[in-house]
């Protein structure tokens, strides 16, 4: 018999409205839900606590609001219902344990738990790739989103900074409303601030100056931490203004020359916010490690849309600049610069598909498909029949239903595919 004892954390699913079709909950870009009226999945149990958590939720049909979310961080138990008037799902935290115990005992057959129903895999990538921001409170995190959701901190598609909100203006073709809710660190390299009287073509051509301007100015989050939150933004919600402020911390660290200036900064942002510190840490190497674990989230139509080749031919041309000089050592490097740089052509010459799309372990769910069956995994839950025999069935909104489907993205590291296929 199942253990009735109240999970740690639960995320309680209210049934979706008729006229929505099916709708898709992802946590974690670990644990997909797709959901809709015949087949609903109550909630999902056990996510980690005190730790950067984010929800995502796309309607299938419905593109008015992109993708949205909500960052949870320091709270149980939560409850998303749909609110007609916004026609977005939102959420509320349940403070009472025994209605969050009640509606648990009768849905228990149909939660699902984040850390026993997914692939340790998937929970080890999202937490190597977030693991500057799990330190990070709320209140940090709502000095850089400005958004008014009290229960947890309300992100979408459309968050912009007002440094972006032109570009946005011409990508999204769209007009924005003045409401720049993005407070990323300012990072433009044409300012005075960038560039010193006297020193123009230095400062052009080397961000190290930059770089120790912007670490004294900007206290709210280090630049590493913003590295990592852009990131993450800009691919669970397809967001531009992320992916730019993305690109602006990659461009700043990898054109600073000074890279004893760069490795301390480095050491001391890490050590802010995961509180480990060691001289034996190759921090350039970690640095190059994260990159490629991103670019390797990114499917293809997501790179097409969102990747700047002129930036990434830069990073590239400087890491292998530090393989040659023995700065970071790795044999698997070469390949993997390899592969990224024959994927950089392709986009700069705007390929309709990835050169390696026939590589399987390479393969990810389109951005437009989230569904697809080619790159999902499905789980099987008991039937509701089975429910009903053991705890009654009810008329009201709790009553439980079958899951449709649970989904995973297939998401490997790059280093892996690379192991397991040679150059062309």
């Amino acid at each position: 018999m199942r253990d009735t004892s109240l999970p740690s954390t639960i995320i309680f699913i209210d049934p979706v409205p008729e006229k929505l079709g099916s709708t898709i909950f992802s946590l974690n870009n670990s644990l997909t839900l797709i959901v809709d009226q015949k087949h609903d999945v109550q909630g999902i149990t056990n996510f980690p606590l005190n730790r950067f958590n984010l929800l995502t939720i796309r309607n299938t049909e419905d593109t008015k609001f992109g993708n949205y979310g909500y960052i949870l961080k320091d709270k149980c138990y939560f409850r998303l219902s749909y609110n007609f008037e916004k026609e977005i799902f939102e959420i509320s935290i349940i403070s009472d344990i025994a209605q969050a115990q009640f509606r648990y005992i009768q849905n228990i057959f149909k939660m699902v738990s984040y850390t026993t129903d997914i692939k340790s895999e998937n929970i080890n990538i999202w937490e190597s790739l977030t693991s500057s921001l799990d330190s990070l409170g709320s209140s940090n995190l709502k000095s850089i989103i400005k958004t008014e959701y009290l229960n947890a901190i309300y992100v979408d598609t459309h968050l912009v900074t007002k440094q972006d909100v032109d570009i946005v203006e011409v990508c999204q073709k769209t007009i924005l409303e003045p409401n720049y809710q993005l407070e990323f660190t300012p990072i433009n390299f044409k300012s005075t601030q960038a560039i010193r009287k006297g020193f123009e073509m230095d400062d052009f051509l080397d961000t190290s100056y930059y770089l120790k301007v912007l670490s004294r100015l900007h206290k709210t989050i280090n630049l590493w931490s913003e590295l990592q939150l852009s990131f993450i933004l800009g691919h669970s919600l397809a967001n531009y203004s992320c992916f730019m402020q993305w690109h602006r911390i990659l461009e700043l660290i990898f054109k600073c020359k000074d890279k004893i200036a760069l490795i301390k900064y480095m050491k001391k942002s890490i050590f802010e916010t995961t509180g480990f510190q060691s001289d034996r840490t190759n921090y350039l190497l970690q640095l190059h490690q994260l990159i490629f674990m991103q670019w390797n989230m990114l499917d293809w139509d997501y790179k097409l849309h969102f990747i700047n080749v002129k930036v990434w031919m830069l990073i590239l041309d400087k890491i292998e600049f530090s393989v040659a000089n023995l700065e970071v050592e790795g044999d698997d490097v070469s390949e993997i610069l390899y592969k990224i740089r024959r994927q950089l052509i392709a986009l700069a010459e705007e390929a309709e598909e990835d050169p390696f799309a026939d590589d399987t372990n390479n393969s990810k769910a389109d951005i437009k498909e989230i569904d697809s069956e080619d790159n999902e995994e499905t789980i099987s839950f008991d039937s509701t029949d089975d429910f009903v025999n053991i705890y009654g069935s009810s008329d009201d909104e709790f009553e439980p239903a079958v899951v449709s489907k649970v989904t995973y993205h297939r998401k490997e590291f790059f280093e892996s595919d690379l192991l397991s296929n040679s150059r062309d």
